[in-house]
């Protein structure tokens, strides 16, 4: 009875999906330490805890305001190279779940390679306090290169974003 019990439990782990891993860059542009970026891993939700990159919240606060100097923002990004799975031609839906307490922030998606690419800016202007706010965007990623994405703070405060999927659409 016990050897079915995990042999069942081992198939059962076999047919899930494999959870995607996330490689976050961190943009801290000022030394002062008034900005920081962190996973949540003691926030809950959906009756549980997350401690990995995709299911626990990733935030970044700031009490200063970006000031337009370069292009360090506070933020987050990841260019997903890790696996070579989201690479182009294909359209990818790009679905995470955001709250903040900050004005203004922005999500950048797009298709780039070691030497180009195109970002698309979607500036995020609503404040959801503790709410979390389903976000999903379809974007277009040309062939010989992968997917980007960003996310800044524009304004002081913070933004937290979890659950972060990616499906091929075509």
């Amino acid at each position: 009875m016990r050897i079915s019990y995990l042999l069942l439990c081992f198939l059962a782990a076999c047919q899930s999906p494999p959870k995607t891993a996330v490689d976050w860059d961190f943009q801290l542009p000022d030394r002062k330490g008034s900005t920081r970026v962190y996973l949540d891993s003691t926030a809950f939700y959906g009756g549980g805890r997350g401690v990995d990159s995709v299911a626990s919240p990733i935030c970044v606060e700031s009490a200063l305001p970006w000031e337009g100097k370069g292009k360090q923002v506070p933020g987050f990004s990841s260019e997903f190279l890790h696996r070579g799975t989201y690479g182009g031609p294909a359209v990818y839906q790009v679905v995470f779940y955001s709250r903040n307490s900050s004005s203004l922030w922005l999500v950048r998606l797009g298709s780039v390679s070691a030497t180009q690419g195109t970002l698309r800016d979607y500036p995020q202007k609503s404040v959801s306090g503790d709410a979390w706010v389903r976000q999903a965007w379809n974007v277009s990623v040309e062939a010989g290169q992968h997917l980007r994405m960003e996310v800044s703070l524009l304004d002081p405060g913070r933004v937290c974003i979890r659950g972060l999927e990616v499906r091929k659409l075509l």
